[in-house]
């Protein structure tokens, strides 16, 4: 078994070789994927714990130094202008080498919600621009790991708070798959995030906006029927720490009492970064008119947003204007009716010609 080197090598630290059957720190393992398809890059961190990565291929997480508590990411802090050093752990968890090309991405929220990095030819304007990799290229041997030791250089103007990313190892050679006629390459990653946060005040802060009522109607609704619902409302987090906003979601018919509220725990959701989320809650009785009210909640947070939609039963409506209407004519055909036919109403007296005085 081999054991560590002593000296860098390229930049890289050459680790020990995995025993069989070892697959890295599976204790805290969450997938994370990303797939080139004609030119297009996406890398989505699936849903789970924001610890080390794995594909089942190959792993990337923090380096734990002699005496160091195993970490799920990095979580560096960090002064304006300073120079952080660490390292980057790369586990090949197969039987042959892999080569692959390493770059750090700055994060945001995907439209899902779901964790995300930037593709590396997309510009980067905070973590994946300050982290500075040793090397952008990188062979692991088989069933080996390798040590890429980097560096965090925030700016001496960077805002405090967090500032998220990630470091990722993607392969250098995709896998050819075919669709019919259509070869597609199909090239994955995995990556550890960064959670870089800048010396100074925290302020944990949500926005709610943009809270609509949207309805289906149907034939049954026209008549007083219930009506299907949603409510759409977008989260902006606009403070400079990562929340997980759970959110509270009622409707409120005009008349009665609505469905049971709806409450859901959203994924954690960046600073500067927005998702918008849709509620079903299946059919509702609006009589006339649906009010929505959209509660969230984070630690240190409280937000709220209101929502309505008119509803107008026109079903109902076209029923009263024809009972209306025809009342209106009934009472006209009684008053005609009270009065006897051929009677004629008296005739005015007949007015006496003035007369003319004399004078002599």
């Amino acid at each position: 078994m081999a054991v560590r080197a002593d000296q860098p090598r390229n930049g890289v630290r050459q680790g020990r070789s995995l025993p069989r059957g070892h697959r890295g720190p599976t204790y805290l393992l969450v997938r994370l994927g990303l797939a080139v398809v004609a030119g297009l890059v996406a890398l989505v961190v699936l849903p789970g714990l924001a610890g080390a990565a794995s594909n089942g291929s190959w792993s990337v997480f923090p380096t734990t130094a002699a005496g160091q508590q195993p970490r799920p990411y990095f979580q560096p802090l960090l002064a304006p202008g300073s120079n952080y050093p660490d390292s980057v752990t790369i586990v090949n968890q197969t039987t042959s080498p892999i080569t692959f090309k390493l770059y750090a991405a700055d994060a945001f929220n995907a439209a899902s919600g779901a964790f995300a990095l930037n593709p590396p030819t997309a510009p980067q304007h905070g973590v994946g621009s300050w982290v500075h990799l040793s090397v952008s290229q990188v062979t692991v041997p088989g069933r080996s790991e390798a040590l890429v030791p980097f560096t965090i250089n925030p700016p001496a103007d960077a805002t405090p708070g967090f500032h998220v990313g990630g470091i990722v190892a993607e392969q250098t050679t995709g896998t050819i798959t075919k669709a019919g006629a259509i070869h597609f390459n199909v090239v994955q990653a995995v990556g550890t995030r960064v959670y870089a946060r800048i010396i100074g005040p925290l302020h944990p802060s949500l926005a709610v906006t943009g809270v609509s009522v949207q309805t289906q109607t149907s034939v049954g609704t026209q008549f007083g029927g219930g009506a299907r619902t949603e409510v759409r409302y977008t989260i902006t987090n606009t403070g400079n720490v990562p929340l997980t906003p759970t959110v509270a979601v009622s409707v409120s018919p005009l008349l009665g009492s609505g469905p049971k509220p709806v409450t859901k725990k959203l994924l954690q959701l960046l600073p500067a970064n927005r998702v918008t989320v849709t509620v079903p809650f299946g059919s509702v009785v609006p009589f006339g008119s649906l009010g929505a009210h959209v509660r969230v909640t984070a630690p240190g947070v409280v937000a709220t947003g209101n929502g309505s939609s008119v509803v107008v039963p026109w079903g109902i409506v076209g029923i009263v204007v024809l009972v209306v209407a025809g009342l209106v004519f009934w009472r006209r055909r009684r008053r005609q009716r009270a009065q006897p036919d051929g009677e004629a109403e008296p005739e005015a007296p007949p007015r006496e010609p003035a007369s003319s005085a004399s004078h002599s």
